[in-house]
């Protein structure tokens, strides 16, 4: 072989190993960590769609050493097997509504209290403030963390019988969550709870299994009750917080930087869902009003009084059990937000 060939073939051979040196190095490693995120509402729910931002930007901040999948529409399991997932630690996250982790900590039975709440401005500004952040934390003796907030909205009623007045729900059996303080409140209104399993409630409307059932506007949209329902009626009820939570044990063992990116991705999370959920919130009525069959009824702040009144005994009926010492902070704090927000003095900037 002539040596100028033998060089040219050698300097061709170098290039090869350099361009696959330069690759190696490119392409991602393996994830130190891959976690799974169980999720019950559909892929355009905003709580989904909190999920993924948060998945996203988690890989982001530790440059994809942390790989995290979404699982929604239920696919890991019905939320009390969610619940029960990050509890012992097969799956690493959710978000869900406090109602269900009331039985781990009776302190968030305030927050499941009837017309605690007026509107979504005050609540952000609850979760937010001192007393919000003070939920934050192991809950109760469970394997379950809460290290951030969502929200699934007002809670309103739909119905195959025209429901108004508190009156109109006597004797009907509609469904609510398993929540002790949920069905309280509409027995004391004169109805029969009836809990049940939210992947199940589809076919028992569609069956009349039960009168009617409660829920945030979104997910009557996104679970399509609107499809087997003849009534909405806009009581608001329940605001219901959603918090979102992580396996104690993970958050614990994981170094110091990992656990900062998961803080920064909660916060992040948080600002995309709430932003996501008034743009769906402002349209979901009229989504209601082109595609489905149901009356919309606008109840007038006598009648709204009057749901109040007929399941404001669940406070007293609680009392005990959750604190009287802390439910009066509470309440006290919203009446201190709702008076800022009913002055124009409550900054809405960071979700608006």
């Amino acid at each position: 072989m002539k040596k100028g060939r033998g060089l040219f073939i050698i300097a061709q051979m170098l290039v090869v190993i350099l361009l696959f040196v330069s690759c190696a190095a490119a392409a991602p490693a393996k994830p130190e960590y891959e976690w799974k995120y169980g999720e019950a509402l559909g892929p355009k729910h905003p709580l989904t769609i909190g999920a993924r931002a948060f998945a996203d930007k988690l890989g982001e901040l530790t440059n994809g050493r942390v790989k995290l999948t979404v699982y929604d529409s239920g696919s890991l399991g019905t939320i009390q097997e969610l619940i029960e997932g990050v509890d012992i630690g097969s799956i690493e996250f959710i978000d869900v509504s406090m109602a269900p982790l009331s039985t781990f900590s009776s302190k968030f039975y305030a927050f499941n209290l009837p017309y605690l709440f007026n509107n979504v401005d005050v609540a952000y500004a609850f979760e937010d403030g001192p007393m919000g952040q003070e939920l934050k934390g192991p809950v109760g003796k469970s394997g379950i963390s809460v290290i951030g907030f969502m929200e699934n909205g007002m809670r309103s009623l739909t119905s195959n019988v025209r429901i108004v007045e508190p009156k109109d729900v006597v004797g009907r059996k509609i469904r609510t969550m398993s929540n002790k303080v949920h069905m309280t409140a509409f027995e004391k209104a004169g109805a029969s709870a009836v809990p049940m399993v939210f992947s199940e409630l589809f076919t028992a409307l569609q069956q009349n299994v039960i009168d009617g059932q409660e829920n945030p506007l979104l997910n009557i949209q996104d679970m399509s009750f609107y499809e087997v329902q003849k009534y909405l009626t806009l009581t608001e009820h329940f605001y219901d917080i959603t918090v979102f939570c992580v396996n104690t044990k993970l958050y614990n063992s994981v170094p110091a930087d990992i656990r900062a990116a998961i803080d920064e991705a909660a916060a992040y999370m948080t600002e995309v869902h709430r932003r996501e959920c008034i743009k769906q919130n402002d349209n979901v009525l009229d989504f209601f009003k082109q595609k489905s069959k149901m009356e919309i009824i606008r109840l007038t702040p006598e009648q709204k009084a009057a749901w109040k009144k007929a399941m404001m005994p669940t406070y007293d009926i609680y009392r005990k059990e959750i604190g009287a010492e802390y439910l009066d902070k509470v309440i006290a704090e919203v009446a201190r937000l709702q008076a800022q927000y009913d002055a124009g003095k409550l900054d809405t900037s960071r979700w608006r």
